[in-house]
This record gives structure tokens, C-alpha cells and sequence, in this order.
């Protein structure tokens, strides 16, 4: 499967979700999972207690468990999802302040980015490699400081981790080698990149750059940016974060945190609309089994689902305190929603 905080392959194949997930769907959206409802769809059925600062989680699919990154306990929880219960703690170091992660297939590890103590950029940044196998830290990658997000390239088995704070006055988005775990390119970006994400259906990699409003687009067979998308205006600010690709509609979703909208921005026609969500949505994420899509909005601690055919808005979902990040589990078809503020997850059955 693909593995970044958005979405997973599985022998070629494209299992779309979160920042890239697994559902079993091929790159053209065709479903090849046959579920079941375990309960009452798109409801919490369930909350399970994490360390404090809960941030984001991710599927592995070679051990059934979800990893999530706890920012404030500086330690990464794994859970195995057909217990919902929380089988070990890795810490990753005294003030690393893990804030993102993504899964590599070829090598069956999770890349944990730290942001490290210093929230100005004075200090690098690390990346702990950890092998899902044992669930131990077997490296550790210097980077920049600030980094955000990653995500996972299968064209190349290279790792994309987007750097939010300049370095010598450049944002940059640097590229792992997984099979020496070391950067080995740099990509110059826009101005405070915060969200990436990787669509087959272009070989592209997506880069929205939060202060300048744009998106960076990133060709793998390159590692050059070849073209820039600005967005349309959004009330008062530009503020673009996480993204989420669509392959039913060939659209990214792309969250505006400092209003209650997410962009739509049409991959074929380069259209782009404005859907209406929770006030600071946060992370989103795609449902291969009933194709909507579920976004994580912190300040009224909820989940706002959105039907991708049409973009309407189909439900709205109470659930922990400050939800920072959402991640889809396959064999469950359930959605897990990292609740910052609470220190826990939600899960939220989806609907087929």
C-alpha cells in the first residue's frame, strides 16, 4: 500500500486515503472491498485513550495497526485495530515534539517527523525511522528544521518531507532514499509548505505552501517543481494545509485552517470551489468504501463528511476535544480521529 499521512499500494495498487491510505480501490476508484457495517454508520462507536497531544494516525497493513504521533508526550502509540487497544509506546526523544509520519512499503518502516523544542526554526529537525516489525527505532535522519509533513512516492521509493521554515530564505521539500536513510535532494518550494500528498493519477506530488497561498507542483521523474497553482481567494486569508486526493473525482481536497472552508480543486480542469466545513479544519482524509470525504475541524470538535459526488455536505460528527488528525483503517472501515486536545481516539464507522 501506499503510506504517508494520505494513502497506500499494495502491489501497484493505489489504495486511496489521508493523507494516502488502504482501501482496497484501484487508481481508478473501482471498489474491490467487500464490507460490512460493524455498527451504526458514520457515528463514534468508540474512544480509546492516547498519550497527551495526540496528533495523527496512520494504517500499516503488515501488522493491522494504527501508529499515531503524540506531540506533547514526545512518543509515538501503535495500535492494533481489532482490539482498539494501544500494544506499545515508542519514545522518540525528550522534546522532539513528533508531528507527522508516513508509512514506507518497501522496507515495512514508519518515517516519524520531529519538530524538535524550538518552534522559531532555530534548531534541525530529525526523522526516526521505525521498523513496524519490532516497533524499534533502528535510524535516525537529519533534516531541516520544521518538518511537517511527508509522504511516500512508489515511483521512485523516495520519501517527500515538506519543510515549513526557511532555510537561508528557501522553503524547501527534501528527499529521503529509504534504502540508506539519507536526504539526498532538496526541492525549492512556496513560501511555509505545511501539507503533501502523492496522486497517481498524474505521478505528481501536490505541495501547498500555507503563507503564499499556492500549490507546488512536483514532478517525481524530476524532482523539479513544474508548475504553481494559486488558489482563489478565500475571505481574508490564504491559509492552505493538509490535502487529500479524490480518485473518483480527480479532485484535491485541501483544507483552509483559518476560515471553515476546503478547497476543491479539479486535477483535469484546473477548476477550483469552496465547500463549507467546521471552523479550523485541520486534516482530511478519503473513504474508498462509500466515497466521501471527512474532515477533522478543531475548534468545534467535530467531523464534517462531504459526498464527493456533488461536494455536499453529508453529516456532521461530535467527537474528542481539538481533533488534529484523521486516518482510515481498512479491515474495519473505520475512521480514526486523533483528538488533540483529549488525548484520545475517536472511531467513526463508515458507511459503505
Amino acid at each position: 500500500m501506499l503510506y504517508s499521512s494520505k494513502g497506500a499500494y499494495i502491489n501497484g495498487t493505489f489504495l486511496q486515503t489521508p493523507w494516502n491510505y488502504y482501501g482496497l480501490i484501484d487508481w481508478m476508484g473501482h471498489q474491490e472491498r467487500a464490507g460490512i457495517y460493524e455498527t451504526t454508520p458514520d457515528v463514534v462507536n468508540a474512544t480509546i485513550t492516547l498519550a497527551a497531544g495526540s496528533a495523527l494516525p496512520l494504517y500499516c497493513p503488515t501488522n493491522n495497526c494504527m501508529y499515531i504521533v503524540n506531540t506533547s508526550a514526545d512518543n509515538v502509540s501503535v495500535m492494533n485495530c481489532a482490539s482498539n487497544t494501544v500494544i506499545a509506546t515508542i519514545a522518540t526523544g525528550a522534546l522532539s515534539r513528533p508531528s507527522g509520519l508516513a508509512y514506507c512499503p518497501t522496507n515495512n518502516c514508519m518515517y516519524i517527523l520531529n519538530y524538535g523544542a524550538a518552534l522559531d526554526g532555530s534548531q534541525p529537525g530529525t526523522i526516526s525511522v521505525i521498523d513496524c516489525a519490532s516497533n524499534l527505532i533502528t535510524a535516525t535522519i537529519n533534516c531541516y528544521a520544521g518538518p511537517q509533513v511527508i509522504t511516500y512516492c512508489p515511483t521512485n521509493n523516495f520519501m517527500y518531507v515538506a519543510i515549513y521554515f526557511a532555510n537561508g530564505g528557501i522553503n524547501y521539500v527534501q528527499v529521503i532514499d529509504p534504502n540508506l536513510n539519507v536526504v539526498i535532494n532538496q526541492i525549492v518550494v512556496g513560501l511555509a509548505p505545511s501539507g503533501i500528498c502523492y496522486v497517481p493519477f498524474n505521478n505528481n506530488i501536490y505541495v501547498t505552501n500555507q503563507t503564499a497561498g499556492t500549490v507546488s507542483v512536483i514532478s517525481p521523474l524530476t524532482d523539479t517543481v513544474t508548475s504553481t497553482i494559486v488558489l482563489i481567494a478565500d475571505l481574508v486569508t490564504y491559509t492552505p494545509g493538509a490535502l487529500q486526493y479524490c480518485p473518483t473525482n480527480n479532485c484535491l481536497y485541501i483544507i483552509n485552517y483559518a476560515t471553515n472552508n476546503i478547497y476543491v480543486l479539479n486535477l483535469i480542469t484546473a477548476a477550483q470551489s469552496l465547500v463549507t466545513v467546521g471552523a479550523n479544519p485541520y486534516d482530511v482524509q478519503y473513504c474508498p468504501t462509500n466515497n466521501y470525504i471527512y474532515v477533522a475541524n478543531q475548534t468545534p470538535s467535530t467531523v464534517t463528511i462531504i459526498n464527493a459526488d456533488g461536494n455536499t455536505v453529508f453529516k456532521t460528527v461530535n467527537v474528542g476535544t481539538g481533533p488534529s488528525g484523521i486516518g482510515w483503517c481498512p479491515t474495519r472501515n473505520i475512521m480514526y480521529v486523533a483528538n488533540n486536545g483529549s488525548g484520545n481516539l475517536s472511531a467513526i464507522q463508515c458507511g459503505e
